[in-house]
């Protein structure tokens, strides 16, 4: 009986962490080619992403390589070798919420090392990307208000808009929408 317990014991962990949902998508990487097939954000475990192609074949895709995924209905954008989930995309901006933390790494040029730092903030964290300026702009609690009224200053009711505003993803979004249509 103990051995049965066990084993559907150790079926169920098995099961929970190795489950993950894959849906057909497609990525387009930074040299520029496109890659459909079957996709798993695999973001807790290590940062990547799983294609499986028509013929069945597993390949693994990190930041560094990957532009923009498309999961499912999902867009992810790939900056500073961290995912970010595209909440909104404007004509100039984007916003983001980050999907992965990658600790610094340590690449060698010869015998010279170069260190590649993470990027600022943590997984959920909401930023805006400013296309113009090529910008990633973390966003909290205590400053988003700040942060929108410096990047839309041409448009005073969305300042007026951003000071009655909670902090969240949906509210953030609703924010940045009205300054697209903010003339």
């Amino acid at each position: 009986m103990k051995k049965i317990n066990i084993l559907a014991a150790l079926l169920i962990i098995s099961t929970a962490s190795f489950s993950q949902t894959e849906n057909n998508g497609y990525l387009l990487l930074k040299d520029g080619k496109k890659v459909e097939g079957s996709l798993a954000e695999q973001f807790k475990k290590n940062s990547s992403i799983q294609l499986t192609n028509a013929s069945g074949k597993q390949s693994e895709y990190s930041a560094a390589n990957v532009k923009t995924a498309v999961i499912g209905s999902t867009e992810y954008s790939s900056f500073n070798n961290e995912f970010y989930e595209t909440v909104l995309s404007t004509d100039k901006y984007l916003l983001l919420k980050k999907e992965t933390k990658s600790a610094s790494s340590i690449s060698y040029n010869g015998t010279e090392p170069i260190v590649t730092p993470s990027s600022q903030g943590s997984v959920n964290d909401l930023f805006i990307f400013v296309k113009a300026d090529n910008d990633l702009i973390l966003l909290s609690k205590k400053n988003f208000r700040k942060k929108f009224q410096s990047l839309f200053p041409i448009c005073t009711t969305l300042a007026t808009q951003a000071e009655n505003t909670a902090f969240s993803k949906e509210a953030l979004a609703v924010l940045l929408k009205a300054y697209a249509e903010c003339k």
